[in-house]
């Protein structure tokens, strides 16, 4: 009996374990790999290339730029989650496959192809304390989740809410197959409570 308890206690570690090693790449611990580097000065991420399988978890005002075909794609998690405002930026074509392709409080593109896939969100922007907004300028590709291919929530703090599209090439759809709440089949959704 003592064994079998030792053996569950063993298992249930690794397994917490895992699963936080499976959905969280920590940027401070192991600054480059593969196709990725992290400066924590400029908090500026770069791929190269770069195909990764764990949450990217970025802080207010990370740079991500991207070089080559890169991609992020994490079973059951947000692809990248950015504490604040996040700017991506560079001359390559970037895949995001998660909950959310990108979870952050406003979001800014430009100069890169995308192909953005969330079972909730391709883009899903919450800013509850001050504008929500999602500016895309010469970005090309598709922006695809099960509720909204963009979702912007500006909450109702006397914050605003807007999607701003400039110069691109994009498809923004739903993949929602029925009209419940959750399921509004929207491209782009912008709530405001101004």
């Amino acid at each position: 009996m003592k064994r079998l308890i030792a053996m569950l206690l063993t298992f249930a570690m690794l397994m917490s374990f895992m699963s936080i090693n499976a959905f969280a790449l920590d940027l401070s611990a192991t600054p480059d790999g593969e196709g990725y580097f992290w400066d924590a000065e400029s908090q500026t991420l770069t791929l190269n290339g770069a195909t990764i399988t764990e949450t990217v978890t970025l802080p207010d005002g990370a740079t991500v730029v991207v070089n080559d075909e890169c991609s992020i794609v994490v079973d059951g998690a947000n692809a990248i989650t950015c504490e604040g405002a996040l700017s991506i930026e560079g001359n390559g074509k970037l895949t995001l496959s998660g909950s959310n392709g990108i979870m952050a409080a406003s979001v800014s593109i430009e100069n890169i192809d995308v192909d953005f896939n969330g079972t909730t969100c391709g883009i899903q922007v919450y800013n509850e304390t001050s504008d929500a907004t999602v500016t895309l300028t010469n970005v090309d590709g598709s922006i695809t989740g099960g509720y909204a291919g963009i979702y912007v929530n500006g909450e109702c703090t006397e914050t605003e809410a807007a999607v701003v599209i400039d110069e691109c090439d994009l498809e923004a759809t739903s993949t929602a197959t029925s009209w419940n709440i959750r399921a509004r089949k929207a491209g782009i959704t912008v709530e405001s409570c101004i």
